[in-house]
């Protein structure tokens, strides 16, 4: 059953169009999520020493 749908998907413009846009939503998050992994333990002590300034 999923694979059927899968198949139509692909097939049909409209399809290819949401799976193109499932792809480019999950690149996001994974460039997300490498950007957090890298720079978020910064932004933290940033704004601690901030919050600690006042």
């Amino acid at each position: 059953m999923a694979r059927d749908m899968l198949r139509l998907l692909l097939r049909s413009q409209q399809g290819l169009t949401t799976i193109e846009y499932a792809l480019l939503l999950l690149l996001l998050v994974v460039a997300g999520f490498l950007a957090w992994s890298a720079f978020g333990g910064q932004v933290v002590t940033m704004v601690e020493e901030g919050a600690t300034s006042f």
